[in-house]
């Protein structure tokens, strides 16, 4: 975002912009940026749950794809306000 406005660019009228992992800083920044919000403490219980069942296996058991719910927080960096 610093890049962008150094350049001259409008946030979010030239460039909208979202981050990822919605930091609890996100909302502070100006423009507030729009973020992706992924559960950080499910992530690591179930990464723990798999780790657990490949330690008390007796045999490699294959890889599983695991997708967890994610929420798009819109704040103003990727918002454009009209007066309409």
């Amino acid at each position: 975002m610093r890049a962008l406005k150094k350049a001259k660019k409008a946030i979010p009228q030239d460039v909208a912009v979202v981050g990822f992992a919605n930091e609890s800083i996100t909302p502070m920044l100006e423009p507030n940026l729009s973020s992706v919000h992924q559960d950080g403490y499910k992530m690591g219980q179930t990464a723990m749950e798999y780790l657990l069942k490949q330690i008390n296996s007796e045999e490699k058991l294959p890889t599983e794809h695991v997708i967890l719910p994610a929420k798009l927080v819109v704040r103003e960096s990727s918002r454009i306000i009209t007066n309409s």
